[in-house]
């Protein structure tokens, strides 16, 4: 009897195949998913950021706009300049429209983790950037250029960041108690030491000078 040796079909590889670009295919999907719920995320936060803008609501963003129209009254021959600072404090300025091209350029269809890591990252970078006190902290150069420009006639503003940032988790030390010897002590030079008084002379006493005295002197022979 003759026994045929059956080879193993290539449906079964082809099954395979498919199987693992299946696979594939579905980590691409939920990378896409979840860049494209940022995208939408990131495009509403700018969308605030510009109705706070064109409503007035960033303090140094109506102080460029103060300082500009002050500056221009005073000295005509800046106004080109004052002019474009101004605009940069708006919708139209090169702050906001930077952000809108950065939206514009976001990867909304990554296609491997290392894509998508890159993704996050753009993420957090405009999350931040469109962030409102952020981006009113950012107009604070306007605001100095032009103090700047105005040769004394206009204040220059400072701001105070708090050290914690309370946008995220932090370690925070509290002092409960003084510590046992002060630090600052560490910085300053060593005390300089006692001087060392040498002690007197032990002098000969009163016997002694009586027992010299009363000893007769050798004499010649």
């Amino acid at each position: 009897m003759t026994h045929r040796q059956h080879n193993s079909p290539p449906f079964t590889w082809l099954l395979l195949l498919l199987s693992t670009l299946w696979m594939l295919q579905g980590c691409s999907n939920e990378y896409t998913e979840q860049a494209q719920a940022r995208a939408d995320h990131l495009t509403s936060r700018l969308s605030t950021l510009g109705e706070k803008l064109d409503a007035g609501q960033l303090t140094h963003a109506l102080l460029v706009q103060n300082y500009a129209n002050k500056l221009e009254h005073s000295q005509p021959d800046l106004a080109p300049i004052t002019q474009a600072l101004a605009k940069d404090a708006t919708t139209q300025g090169a702050l906001y429209q930077g952000l809108m091209q950065r939206l514009q350029e976001f990867n909304r269809t990554p296609q491997n983790k290392n894509e998508f890591i890159q993704v996050m990252k753009e993420v957090h970078s405009l999350e931040a950037a469109t962030d409102p006190a952020i981006f009113n902290d950012a107009l604070l150069d306007l605001v100095n250029t032009l103090a700047d420009l105005s040769a004394g006639e206009l204040a220059r503003i400072a701001t105070v960041r708090p050290f914690v940032d309370i946008s995220a988790l932090s370690v925070v030390g509290v002092v409960v108690r003084p510590p046992r010897e002060d630090p600052r002590d560490s910085v300053l030079p060593n005390a300089p030491s006692a001087p060392v008084t040498p002690a007197p002379a032990p002098s000969p006493s009163s016997s002694q000078e009586k027992e010299t005295a009363a000893t007769p002197a050798p004499s010649d022979s």
